[in-house]
């Protein structure tokens, strides 16, 4: 029988002073075909990096309209500024703005292509050009913020490093919808992850790990060590489907940072041989990795993949006893988003 070809194109968009920023994605849009080849044995996945300067050609009529017309259909769009916003098109402020509004009409037409865009962290402003293109980035990243989730990134040489992972999480999402309906997401999961193990991904993650545990260790608590934690975890979830493969390893270590990183991954993958162990959490944890146990609970009770909703709402009724058991009363944290879950699974009835 035949392996399905699957083809997905990445157009890039963004204006002239990010340079190096477009040559990593080239680079790591090549690293993720190489590893695609050995790692996908059920498909043929090729991954396109599509920019202006490859995929137009000369033709008259308005520059920026050619190229939207040139460029065609694509299944991801990476925005990506700095400091420039760039040149006014006769239709938008910029050749990035304008071909960001056009993924945006199809996104909400039709919820594709992705969508994602990132913004660098500026220098200091030498000229009053700069500063006028640079609020313009400004006023276009507040646009961007109001629609959804943008990402930021502090130099050139770190971009490789924040874009990689979610690519990756992208494309399995986007294979996940293409395959078979027999195929799970943990199947999925298990590629996705042998992947990311083998383009260094599980080293940044335990290199995560090893940060929440110093600065649990050597940060008072307070509201400024949950905020650092927070950035902490934000990052870590992000990596999360990536370490599925680790997952049998993580939740039995004796590591709080490994245990987070486990949490971490049932809030990506969830899985219902996990249940009780992320009830289990209220009782044996810190109360911040006690509260993201039951976020990855409530991101269960959401998901159509983690299978198996009473086990899920005894397992709920479960950390809820473990919460009575510490002190832990009815409206905190952790027991609101619990009691969440509950209320989207249903549990009452079940």
């Amino acid at each position: 029988m035949p392996i399905p070809a699957v083809k997905l194109r990445v157009f890039l968009a963004s204006p002239s002073d990010v340079k190096g920023e477009r040559d990593a994605l080239d680079r790591v849009v090549a690293e993720l075909n190489l590893a695609s080849t050995e790692l996908i044995s059920d498909m043929s996945v090729t991954v396109e990096l599509v920019r202006w300067e490859t995929h137009a050609y000369p033709q008259m009529g308005r520059p920026q309209g050619v190229i939207n017309d040139q460029i065609g259909l694509y299944d991801i769009f990476v925005g990506i500024m700095w400091k420039r916003f760039g040149t006014p098109t006769g239709v938008a402020d910029s050749g990035t703005e304008e071909e960001f509004r056009v993924a945006y009409q199809r996104w909400v037409a039709d919820k594709s292509p992705e969508i994602m865009v990132y913004f660098r962290e500026p220098p200091p402003l030498k000229s009053l050009e700069e500063l006028d293109q640079y609020r313009k980035v400004v006023q276009f990243r507040d646009e961007l913020s109001n629609k959804g989730l943008i990402g930021s990134y502090t130099d050139e040489r770190e971009f490789a490093d924040v874009v990689r992972p979610h690519l990756i999480r992208v494309i399995a999402k986007i294979l996940r919808s293409r395959r078979p309906a027999a195929s799970t997401a943990h199947a999925t999961a298990e590629r996705v992850g042998d992947l990311a193990l083998r383009t260094g991904l599980k080293e940044q993650a335990f290199a995560l790990a090893t940060q929440y545990e110093k600065l649990r260790d050597d940060m008072p608590a307070g509201t400024a060590r949950t905020r650092k934690m927070e950035l902490l975890m934000t990052q870590m979830r992000t990596l999360g489907s990536f370490l599925y493969p680790l997952l049998s390893e993580l939740t039995v270590s004796n590591s709080p940072g490994h245990r987070l990183l486990a949490v971490a991954v049932l809030q990506a993958t969830p899985t219902s041989d996990y249940f009780e162990w992320l009830a289990d959490r209220q009782g044996n944890e810190q109360p911040f990795v006690g509260y993201h146990a039951a976020v990855a609970m409530f991101a269960a009770a959401r998901s159509p993949d983690s299978g198996e909703p009473e086990r899920l709402c005894v397992a709920l009724a479960r950390a809820r006893r473990l919460l009575r058991e510490q002190g832990v009363g009815a409206g905190t944290d952790r027991d609101s988003v619990l009691r969440s879950a509950e209320e989207e699974l249903g549990c009452a009835k079940l």
